[in-house]
């Protein structure tokens, strides 16, 4: 699906709650929208494997992260899209049909010749190159409540979703990568934030990274490299298409001798560039950063 432009962001406005089936009558019913997509985290898994997301408050913000947990799946265009997609189209249909995020966020780089219709479809400006996939949503749309619900009816939905729901068992390492993946570019990191969510000490945190041979530092180190390394593969690619199409990456620069090297050393310097506001550490305080 890589090559057909916005299809994922287009399907995904042609989604409805019964197309998602008990989960997503469950949204369908809640109260607020942070209820729905709070419940939508929970039970993602039932609908799609081999991901991992996560809902919380930051700032005067509530920001869901989306990611496939497989990370050699890349590029990713199109499951991002259609996810992030699916989830406002549900908002719009469940609780106010003109709602607009705060933001959008896109792991994957700036499609080439990219056109105003993702803008409008989402109803936002939309960022790429992120250090994940986020739909931010105001305190006051997320808190705000529409209806009332039926508590036997959702304990009902709840029991049938979870029965219907894939078992995955995910390593702590594999947990920790999940977390950072959400929290890195927007919180601080550090061994309080990931203990915390994990719902364990610090130190049973610690000693359970050590046992596995590894450390929170060196986690987010690697996250940080992985990271750079697909923005400079996109950039690379970007800029070959531009010039020489048909070539590959590689032998194009290697075929231009000293100024093939220059050449390629220019574009890692821009993909770089654009990857450094992930690398800086954020203040104490959670801030949205482009």
């Amino acid at each position: 699906m890589s090559g057909l432009g916005n299809l994922g962001a287009v399907l995904g406005t042609k989604v409805t709650p019964g197309d998602l089936g008990p989960a997503g009558v469950l949204f369908s019913i809640s109260p607020t929208i942070r209820e729905a997509v709070d419940r939508l985290t929970l039970y993602v898994t039932a609908i799609q494997g081999g991901t991992s997301s996560g809902f919380q408050e930051i700032g005067d913000n509530y920001v869901w992260n989306y990611q496939i947990s497989v990370p050699n799946l890349w590029p990713r265009r199109q499951d991002s899209e259609f996810t992030l997609s699916i989830c406002c189209q549900l908002i719009r249909l469940c609780f106010s049909r003109n709602w607009q995020p705060a933001e959008i966020h896109f792991e994957h780089p700036e499609p080439p010749n990219r056109t105003n219709e993702l803008d409008k479809i989402f109803k936002t400006s939309v960022k790429f190159g992120q250090s994940s996939n986020r739909l931010v949503i105001t305190k006051a749309d997320a808190q705000r409540i529409f209806r009332s619900e039926d508590p036997a009816l959702v304990s009902i939905l709840e029991r049938h979703i979870n029965d219907l729901s894939i078992k995955e068992s995910k390593s702590l390492r594999d947990r920790v990568n999940s977390l950072i993946g959400m929290h890195l570019g927007y919180r601080r990191i550090t061994i309080a934030l990931i203990a915390e969510d994990l719902g364990v000490t610090q130190r049973t945190l610690q000693r359970r990274l050590q046992h596995e041979g590894t450390s929170l530092r060196e986690l987010v180190e690697c996250h940080r490299r992985e990271l750079a390394q697909k923005q400079i593969d996109a950039s690379l690619k970007k800029f070959a298409s531009r010039t020489r199409s048909a070539m590959p990456i590689q032998p194009y620069f290697g075929e231009l001798g000293d100024a093939g090297r220059t050449r390629r050393i220019g574009a890692n310097k821009l993909a770089l560039k654009r990857v450094g506001s992930i690398f800086r550490k954020p203040p104490g305080r959670a801030v949205l950063r482009g």
